[in-house]
């Protein structure tokens, strides 16, 4: 299977209304389930997200894997988590996690969308634009506090882009 070296959507849902969010602090994660639906390279994940003026810490933003409908806290692939660098604007505007090279995401399997602070102190506080009509049918949020309990919000979707050069059988992935 050979592969492709042109970026493409492998899955999004990017209808933002920046009326809806979820909030990440230095207690609270945040995730986004979605799946694919070919086998697929993973390189990039873009997210609309705000902070505040008084943030001093970075994001850290993870692909995860799936344990009973909430992310397991393991990596579904060994590159796949990166740093967005720390945000002080008021505004939403989109940012991007470039990951390394070779992760690769099978279909049909619930992956996560992670996102929380580096380290986890202070008064961080940064929100994760969502639709609250759940409109995404690929997936949902669940958030956490650090212990982490998951609690699922099945009436929303987290603004998201995930994309990648992708395998010949998978560049068609746009889900929405």
């Amino acid at each position: 299977m050979a592969i492709l070296t042109e970026m493409s959507v492998l899955t999004n849902y990017s209808t933002p209304n920046d009326t809806d969010w979820w909030t990440i602090d230095q207690t609270q994660r945040i995730a986004q389930s979605f799946q694919i639906n070919a086998e697929t390279i993973v390189n990039l994940a873009t997210v609309r997200i705000r902070g505040n003026a008084s943030n001093t810490r970075d994001l850290r933003v993870r692909i995860e894997t799936n344990s009973g409908g909430a992310p397991s806290g393991t990596l579904a692939g060994g590159n796949l988590t990166a740093l967005i660098s720390v945000i002080t604007s008021a505004s939403f505007d989109t940012r991007t996690a470039s990951f390394g090279d070779g992760n690769i995401l099978q279909p049909a399997t619930i992956y996560w969308l992670v996102i929380k602070c580096e380290i986890e102190d202070g008064t961080q506080v940064n929100n994760w634009s969502a639709d609250g009509a759940g409109s995404y049918a690929n997936g949902n949020v669940s958030s956490a506090n650090t212990v982490p309990t998951w609690t699922d919000r099945p009436l929303y979707d987290n603004w998201f882009t995930i994309e990648g050069p992708g395998l010949s059988s998978g560049l068609q992935n746009k889900i929405w």
